[in-house]
C-alpha cells in the first residue's frame, strides 16, 4: 500500500468521526467523539511527522507543503485543545467544533488535490510504496483507541 492510500485512508478515518459529530448526541457522547477523534488526529500527525514530511524535503516543489501544514496541524491542535477547555453544551462548543470541521477537512482537501496529484508525478512507485509501509509500521506502534459508550440509543463503537 502506497503512502497515498495509507492517508487516504486515515482522511476517512478522521471524517467518519466528524460525521458522527453531525449525528448530534448527548453531552457524553460528544466527550468520547471528541477524545476519539483527538486519538485519531494526534496518530494521523504522528505519521505525517515521521514519514509524509521528511519524504517531501526531498523535493523542492514540494517543500512548501510543510510550512502550510504545519500551520493546518497547528490550527487544528489548537482547535482540539480550545474545545477540550470548553462546555460541549454551549454554543461557544458549537462553533469552535465547526471550525474544528472546516480546518480538518481543509487540510484534506489540499492533500488530496493539491499534495497528492504532485507526489504521484514526482514520486517514483517504489518511493510511494516504501514510504507507504513506514506509515504502516508508524501506526502500528500508535495506541489506536476505540471509544464504546452507552447513549441513549444503547452502544456506540467508534
Amino acid at each position: 500500500m502506497n503512502i497515498i492510500t495509507v492517508l487516504k485512508d486515515e482522511h476517512d478515518k478522521l471524517d467518519q468521526v466528524l460525521q458522527k459529530f453531525q449525528q448530534g448526541g448527548s453531552v457524553n457522547r460528544f466527550s468520547y467523539l471528541l477524545e476519539h477523534l483527538t486519538n485519531k488526529w494526534d496518530n494521523y500527525i504522528r505519521v505525517e511527522e515521521q514519514v509524509l514530511y521528511p519524504a517531501l524535503q526531498k523535493y523542492p516543489e514540494l517543500m512548501d507543503f510543510n510550512q502550510k501544514f504545519n500551520q493546518e496541524k497547528t490550527e487544528v491542535s489548537s482547535a482540539l485543545q480550545g474545545l477540550v477547555n470548553t462546555d460541549n453544551a454551549s454554543s461557544e462548543w458549537s462553533n469552535r467544533m465547526t471550525h474544528l470541521s472546516l480546518a480538518i477537512r481543509q487540510h484534506v482537501k489540499e492533500q488530496e488535490t493539491s499534495l497528492f496529484p504532485k507526489m504521484s508525478r514526482i514520486f517514483k512507485p517504489t518511493e510511494l510504496d516504501e514510504l507507504g509501509a513506514k506509515a504502516i509500521e508508524v501506526k502500528n506502534g500508535l495506541h489506536e483507541a476505540i471509544a464504546v459508550f452507552e447513549d441513549e440509543g444503547g452502544l456506540i463503537l467508534v
